[in-house]
């Protein structure tokens, strides 16, 4: 049954009882908040650099629970289907907020993992910004705000139990898999009007992420990494990134972009990050010799 609302009549912003921000300071660093916590490009190489160079468990499940809740939050956004402000003159629906959501369960998980206080009073207050400046800016009500923080941190209590269960906190790659098959009935329930591109992407991702962090458990030799290596790693990276894109633009001629298309597209982009970009890094820049990237991370896959 779809809980549906009735919103003829628009909401109030949530600074219109106070002064509105327009143009202030303040207006603008409640935005800096947004943009630092759900931008896209930012989050996947800040992702991406943790894997691959800081620490291959704590980044690595971040990724899982970033591509998770995309698929999760389309799910709860189609059980409501509360229709986008008015004033944006777009279809879609806005409870609870995606950015929100993502916001929440993203750098909520690191502060987690890090245990660090200090983390996770500053992630307060880019929190309250960034709920501050999306309702400020009309992309979203406050009630939807409200609901993506409620969402995010039941998100984040479940998949830390889960996270510490005995077989998965052993092999944390299959958290992967397992979040990929709670997703694929959500994804399959969702309207045809929500079965949009992000969906098919994050149940790719899984997979292909999943595959490459198993695989990159075989070659367990320890070996800091320098500076210049991992600007090496990380330029692989990127190029990788960007020829599985052109490919994928060059194939979308002569194929249909369906879901099956944006399903491999991001597994093979998946793959290559938690993959490719360290064999590719070890093949070229360390020919000849046993050391490994993904060496680094021995002792934070272990169990402590």
């Amino acid at each position: 049954m779809i809980l549906q609302f009735n919103y003829n009549t628009p909401w109030p912003k949530l600074t219109d009882p106070l002064i509105p921000l327009g143009e202030t300071v303040l207006s603008k660093l409640a935005q800096l908040s947004l943009l630092l916590l759900s931008q896209e490009l930012w989050i996947t190489i800040f992702l991406a650099y943790g894997y691959l160079i800081l620490d291959q468990k704590k980044y690595g499940k971040a990724f899982f629970l970033l591509l998770f809740t995309m698929v999760y939050n389309t799910y709860l956004k189609s059980i409501w289907q509360i229709p986008l402000p008015a004033t944006l003159m777009s279809q879609g629906w806005c409870f609870p907020s995606g950015h929100m959501h993502v916001a929440i369960v993203l750098w909520g998980w690191l502060a987690w993992e890090y245990g660090n206080y200090w983390l996770m009073a500053l992630l307060a207050v880019l929190w309250a910004g960034a709920g501050f400046a999306l309702v400020d800016l009309g992309y979203h009500y406050p009630v939807d705000i409200w609901g993506a923080w409620l969402f995010g941190l039941v998100s984040l209590l479940v998949y830390g139990w889960i996270s510490e269960l005995p077989y998965l906190k052993q092999r944390p790659p299959i958290l992967g898999v397992l979040l990929a098959i709670i997703a694929a009935p959500m994804a399959y329930l969702l309207p045809a009007a929500a079965k949009q591109a992000h969906v098919w992407l994050s149940l790719g991702g899984l997979l292909g992420f999943s595959l490459g962090w198993t695989l990159s458990h075989q070659w367990p030799v320890r070996q800091p990494i320098s500076i210049k290596g991992q600007f090496q790693c990380l330029l692989l990276m990127c190029l990788g990134l960007g020829l599985v894109d052109l490919l994928s633009f060059g194939l979308a001629n002569y194929l249909s972009r369906n879901a099956f298309f944006e399903f491999s597209r991001f597994f093979a982009m998946a793959l290559w990050i938690s993959l490719g970009s360290l064999w590719a890094w070890n093949k070229w820049f360390l020919s000849g010799s046993r050391t490994k990237i993904w060496a680094l991370h021995e002792e934070s896959y272990k169990e402590k």
